[in-house]
């Protein structure tokens, strides 16, 4: 599968109109404010055997970096359940201009699952290496496994560890219903602006439904809560309710 394309806007969750893209500035790791004309991206996946996958993206911020994604995805039977592998490596350079200055990041990251008779155990590993911490658009998703609701575990030198649990009510006849509880804790991360290194954990807790049937068929509603404490940045505790249905249009 190839996918390629340009873009020149989004539009945050926040908001209902274009805005222009701006590199994420999370704990002063680049100047604040910096925008981008566009971003380019080129990418494939390719299946090498039923339960194995490689995956490769490059990414140019117009003048500010460019990016190269390496994946790996795993499925393997193993017992009476299924082992699943996702590893995932960044490589981040600036470029052009450097508008956001010097940006220079290895970002390895991996999340291993073994699922059971709807149990799901994942436990996940994240490291930043390089002088500065991971460079991505304001508002996206930047596809570390430790981004989670609140936190991304990605400045400069940070090592980061999850531990997750899903379970699935459906295999006690509560088919829709869902749990998920996962902690991270992150350890060794460069503080901007000083030669100190400082720890942070997250801990977050989900309960979703999704209706199986009636006139709401397909709606679902999401309960989050999550904490997170930090040395250097400022603590937060959260709740989130969301409600969302996917409707088909052709």
């Amino acid at each position: 599968t190839f996918t390629g394309g340009r873009l020149d806007k989004v539009i945050d969750r926040a908001s209902s109109n274009s805005e222009e893209l701006i590199l994420n500035s999370k704990n002063r790791r680049f100047a604040a404010g910096i925008t981008a004309d566009h971003l380019d991206l080129m990418g494939f996946d390719y299946e090498f055997a039923k339960g194995l996958s490689g995956r490769y993206y490059f990414a140019d911020l117009d003048d500010i970096y460019r990016q190269h994604f390496f994946g790996l995805l795993a499925s393997q039977p193993l017992g009476s359940g299924t082992l699943s592998a996702d590893v995932r490596m960044m490589l981040s350079k600036d470029s052009g201009a450097s508008n956001a200055g010097k940006i220079d990041n290895r970002a390895f990251n991996a999340m291993l699952t073994y699922a059971i008779n709807g149990h799901k155990l994942g436990l996940g590993f994240q490291d930043m290496s390089g002088d500065t911490g991971y460079a991505y658009i304001d508002g996206s998703d930047p596809f570390l496994v430790n981004f989670v609701q609140i936190n991304d575990f990605a400045n400069a030198d940070e090592r980061s560890w999850q531990a997750r649990y899903d379970y699935d009510f459906g295999k006690l006849g509560v088919p829709g219903l869902s749990f998920m509880t996962r902690y991270i804790k992150g350890s060794d991360a460069h503080i901007a602006g000083t030669d100190d290194t400082g720890g942070e954990w997250e801990r977050d807790i989900e309960v979703k439904y999704v209706v199986q049937s009636g006139p709401l068929k397909d709606v679902y509603v999401r309960l989050r809560n999550a904490s997170f404490k930090s040395d250097f940045a400022r603590d937060a505790d959260e709740n989130r309710v969301i409600v969302g249905y996917t409707l088909p249009i052709w």
